[in-house]
C-alpha cells in the first residue's frame, strides 16, 4: 500500500481508512473492550476512523479553523474515541492557527488632556518649509507654510 503523504489529496477510500484503522492503537483497544459496537466499524451512522487520518487533513484544508468548526466538520461523517479532545489538542498546538488567531486584546483610551485652557487661550504656532517641487507643467515651485493649533480644541 502506498504511504499517504500529508500533501496528497485526501481520498475517501475504504482501503485507506481500513489501513489506518489497523494501525490505530486507541481504536484497537476500543474494539477489544466493546467488540459489538465496532463490528461494522460504524457508530451512529458515522465511519470510525483513526484521528491520524482526518484531524490534521481537515484542519489544514479548511484553512485552520478553530476547534469548534474543525470538530463539527469531522463529526458530521466520522467519529473516533476522544475526537473532541484530539481536535482541541491538534488545533491548540498548530503554529499557523496561533499566528492567525484574532487578538481579543483591548487597548486603552487616549488619556484626557491635562490642559485646562479655554478655546484659543493657548495656541501653538509653527513654520515649515521651504518645500520645493515641480508642477505638472514642469515649472519648479517653492512653498512655505504656517500652522496654528488650538490646545483646547485641537483644531489646526
Amino acid at each position: 500500500m502506498n504511504n499517504i503523504d500529508e500533501d496528497d489529496v485526501f481520498r475517501l477510500d475504504f482501503k485507506v481508512i481500513s489501513h489506518h484503522q489497523t494501525r490505530d492503537n486507541m481504536l484497537k483497544q476500543s474494539m477489544i473492550a466493546n467488540p459489538k459496537l465496532y463490528q461494522t466499524k460504524f457508530v451512529n451512522n458515522k465511519v470510525v476512523v483513526p484521528s491520524s487520518l482526518v484531524v490534521s487533513w481537515y484542519h489544514d484544508n479548511l484553512n485552520h479553523p478553530g476547534i469548534q468548526r474543525t470538530f463539527e466538520t469531522i463529526n458530521m461523517h466520522f467519529t473516533c474515541k476522544g475526537l473532541r479532545r484530539i481536535v482541541e489538542s491538534h488545533v491548540s498546538s498548530c503554529a499557523i492557527s496561533a499566528k492567525q488567531k484574532r487578538s481579543n486584546k483591548q487597548y486603552g483610551l487616549i488619556p484626557p488632556s491635562g490642559a485646562v485652557y479655554k478655546p484659543w487661550e493657548c495656541v501653538h504656532i509653527g513654520l515649515f518649509g521651504p518645500w520645493s517641487f515641480e508642477c505638472s507643467d514642469g515649472k519648479p515651485r517653492q512653498i512655505q507654510a504656517v500652522f496654528i493649533i488650538d490646545s483646547c480644541l485641537r483644531w489646526i
